[in-house]
């Protein structure tokens, strides 16, 4: 694989970008791209998980998750990529966007379609917009704060922008790269959403289709929304001004939210209005939930308070 990259596919991709681009480094950048698809589809573990190689009779094996190969490779290219592209320092870490990384950030909304009861793996990647969205949001956000040249940082910011209106095109989700998500992004259904490019949602939230996260309010409410984590936000709602969505909350269909909601509320109605706290924790389901200690002690808080479990208080 190593002999074949060198001798045939790297000379090519290295003819293609010295026509179409000046900056003599994205050679470089194909090159550790390159390497890093052939490490990982000759090495005998990928993410932890020894894989079969070569003509030998040796027993069965487990092979990696589609999934898994993707974010593998991605993460080899991309840990190469910061020796040279200028992105040593914690500083430009933080601007990428995502602490663990693009590559997790992307598993983790990928097992979020997952754990919500998607099939297989060709379901949540080939067929589902929401991820469609996230991915290109991602990927643009960390590539981003990862590229610090000048001018090859004009042309990733051009493609990343067109990547974005490609998306807003085909699955009408507008997620900006200057907004800051966490893991987890759940975009259950396609359609009409809107997320400024200010807002910050936490870990683990779920937009429905026709939500309006964005700027609003005046005087001391004038800005945009912070959501906390697991926060459900259900269809067409609209959430405006500088206001704090707390953790575990409930945003019911239709609802106008411009204040505060606490954590573990929901608020339905236009304008909005606190009915309960019931909790989103039997709207949000991710990867090993019930042993998350943030979720076990919002849920027994929330079971301590209003004296009953969970989720049983709204029935929306």
């Amino acid at each position: 694989m190593g002999s074949l990259c060198d001798n045939l596919v790297f000379p090519q991709l290295s003819w293609c970008f010295g026509v179409l681009t000046p900056f003599p480094n994205e050679l470089r950048a194909v090159e550790i791209i390159g390497r890093a698809i052939g490490e990982v589809l000759s090495a005998k573990t990928v993410m932890g998980i020894q894989i079969k190689t070569g003509d030998t009779a040796e027993a069965p094996v487990l092979r990696p998750k589609p999934m898994e190969v993707v974010c593998c490779c991605i993460r080899r290219a991309t840990s190469s990529l910061n020796v040279f592209s200028g992105k040593g320092s914690t500083n430009a870490r933080r601007q990428s966007g995502s602490s663990g990384g693009i590559t997790r950030g992307l598993y983790l909304d990928y097992r979020r379609y997952r754990a919500t009861g998607a099939r297989n793996a060709i379901s949540v990647i080939a067929l589902t917009q929401g991820f469609w969205a996230s991915s290109v949001f991602r990927v643009s956000r960390g590539a981003l704060g990862r590229f610090q040249t000048r001018g090859l940082r004009v042309m990733v910011n051009a493609l990343c922008l067109l990547l974005q209106k490609f998306v807003e095109i085909v699955t009408g989700i507008s997620i900006p790269a200057g907004c800051a998500i966490g893991r987890g992004l759940y975009v259950g259904h396609f359609g009409g959403i809107f997320v400024d490019s200010q807002c910050r949602i936490g870990d683990n939230c779920n937009l429905a289709q026709g939500v309006t996260i964005g700027k609003g309010g005046r005087g001391e409410l004038a800005g945009a929304p912070v959501l906390g984590d697991r926060v459900h936000v259900g269809v067409n709602a609209v959430i405006l001004g500088r206001i704090t969505i707390g953790n575990d909350a409930v945003i019911g269909p239709g609802a106008v939210v411009m204040s505060s909601v606490p954590p573990c509320g929901v608020a339905m109605g236009n304008p909005a209005r606190v009915i309960g706290f019931g909790g989103s924790f039997d709207l949000v389901r991710y990867d090993q939930m019930d042993t998350d200690p943030a979720r076990k002690s919002a849920l027994q808080n929330q079971q301590q308070t209003t004296g009953a479990p969970g989720g049983r208080e709204w029935n929306g």
